[in-house]
C-alpha cells in the first residue's frame, strides 16, 4: 500500500466529519464565498464542488441558484452533507461519494469547478487538476483554494512558535505535510 498521510484516505475524514464541520467549515466558508465570487457563481450554472468536505461551498452555491454537485472520497462527509442538504431543504445540491482524482461524471459537464482546500491533500495533484479541466464546459472557470506557505500563515506560524517554546526539543515531521509542494 502507498506511504499516505491521515488526510489522504477516506477513513481519516470520516471519523472527522463532525468536528470538521462544527468547528472548521464557518472558517472554510469565506473562502469559498470568495471562490465563488472571483469566478462568478448564481442561478443556472452547473457547479461541481470536488472535496466538498461538510458543504461550506457546495451549499453557499445552491443558495445561489445553482445545480451543484458535491463529491467527497469520505462516506462520512458525504454522509454529513446529504444531511445538512436535505434539513436546508435544496433540492438543486446532490452529494455523490467519489474520488477527485477519478470522477465519475462526463467531460464537460459543469460551468465551474471548485476545490476548497481539498485537492491540495490529493496524493496525485496532478490527476486532480486535470479531473477539475476535463469536468468544465469550453469557458468554464475552476478555482482551487490551497494554503500558502506555513510562514505565510500568521495563525500556523503563532501556533508553530507556541508548540516549540512550550516543546523545544520535538522533533520536527520526517516529510512536508502532502499540501506543501503545492506553495512552492
Amino acid at each position: 500500500m502507498a506511504d499516505y498521510t491521515l488526510e489522504q484516505v477516506p477513513t481519516g475524514w470520516d471519523e472527522a466529519a463532525r468536528f470538521y464541520d462544527q468547528h472548521v467549515a464557518s472558517f472554510t466558508a469565506k473562502y469559498a464565498r470568495d471562490a465563488m465570487d472571483l469566478v462568478g457563481v448564481g442561478p443556472g450554472l452547473e457547479v461541481i464542488d470536488v472535496a466538498a468536505g461538510s458543504g461550506a461551498l457546495a451549499i453557499a452555491a445552491a443558495q445561489r441558484g445553482a445545480k451543484v454537485l458535491a463529491t467527497d472520497f469520505s462516506s462520512g462527509m458525504v454522509g454529513l452533507l446529504r444531511d445538512k442538504a436535505a434539513a436546508l431543504g435544496l433540492s438543486n445540491l446532490r452529494v455523490e461519494l467519489m474520488d477527485g482524482q477519478a470522477l465519475d461524471v462526463p467531460e464537460g459537464a459543469f460551468d465551474r469547478a471548485f476545490s476548497v482546500l481539498g485537492l491540495m491533500i490529493f496524493p496525485d495533484r496532478k490527476r486532480g487538476f486535470a479531473e477539475l479541466h476535463r469536468v468544465l464546459r469550453p469557458g468554464g472557470k475552476a478555482a482551487v483554494v490551497a494554503w500558502s506557505k506555513p510562514e505565510n500563515m500568521r495563525v500556523s506560524g503563532a501556533f508553530q512558535n507556541a508548540l516549540w517554546k512550550a516543546l523545544p526539543d520535538l522533533a520536527l515531521p520526517l516529510r512536508p505535510p502532502p499540501w506543501l509542494p503545492l506553495t512552492e
